[in-house]
């Protein structure tokens, strides 16, 4: 009986699918959709990143004590070597590994390993790596290559780095050499290669799904007639004497009801404070 066909490839696709998809529906929400609907889809997507990124901690810590029980094969290494559950676990901050490491995973799964680490400015989040030659001719199109495979790599491994330098010829540097794994590279281990997988990992830092783990931002005040945004600290306001109340305006709604009278009297402009 033939082995079942590996369709990682498949489901990376549709996860960076969903991941534009789900973008594109929220942006969409926000340019014609009600305020209401708007916030309860932001809400919604808040939830479900909360709920899977539970389930990856969780996966973590089982994996973690079944290592500690074993002495054998490490379960955990096979999913840090893995580009997507990598990508999902940077994503989160779960990672177990520091940037350093994670770094060198990077490095370590690019084919023929074209370049070699020179530093790491943590600071700044700027990586200078230098190239090995064995990556190409040297031209310019293929240094631009070079660095975007660096770049897409780090996008699954170490998404702290912002910005990648590098460099050629021969020089000075702290980079282990190309024929050695560099330290905290998990023994030298070369990461089984998945281009969709990686893609989709680096679809989901670039399509800005992380802003949804941080706390939501405060929804910023609006004319409670026709809906437009109003400064916070000045706006204008209007007494409801129907309903006893007190509503937020914009400055063409408040100019409206200025003369006494205007909707039947029962919106009256509040005074500006002179």
């Amino acid at each position: 009986m033939s082995a079942p066909a590996d369709t990682t490839p498949a489901r990376a696709a549709d996860a960076e699918q969903a991941g534009r998809r789900v973008e594109e529906v929220l942006e969409r929400l926000a340019e014609h959709g009600d305020q209401e609907a708007c916030a309860a889809a932001e809400e919604l997507v808040r939830t479900l990143m909360e709920f899977y990124g539970a389930g990856l901690a969780r996966m973590v810590d089982l994996l973690a004590a079944e290592r500690a029980r074993q002495s054998a094969a490490d379960p955990l290494e096979r999913l840090l070597r893995d580009e997507l559950v990598c990508g999902l676990l940077v994503l989160h901050g779960l990672h177990p590994e520091p940037v350093a490491a994670r770094i060198a995973r990077a490095l370590d799964s690019l084919p023929g390993r074209p370049v070699e680490l020179v530093d790491f400015d943590e600071a700044a989040a700027v990586l200078r790596v230098r190239s090995t030659g064995s990556g190409g001719c040297g031209c310019p199109s293929t240094d631009a290559a070079v660095r975007q495979s660096v770049e897409d790599a780090l996008g699954c491994f170490a998404a702290e780095v912002t910005e990648v330098r590098l460099e050629t010829g021969e020089g000075p540097g702290t980079g282990a050499a190309p024929d050695q794994p560099p330290p905290g590279s998990g023994g030298g281990l070369v990461n089984t290669r998945q281009p969709a997988a990686r893609t989709a990992a680096t679809a989901v830092r670039a399509a800005g799904l992380s802003r949804f783990l941080l706390p939501r931002p405060p929804a910023p005040e609006r004319c409670e007639l026709c809906g437009a945004p109003v400064a916070e600290d000045r706006h204008r306001h209007l007494v409801d004497t129907e309903h006893r109340s007190l509503s937020c305006a914009c400055t063409p709604c408040a100019l409206l009801f200025e003369h006494q009278g205007a909707a039947t009297g029962r919106f009256r402009t509040v005074p500006t404070a002179t």
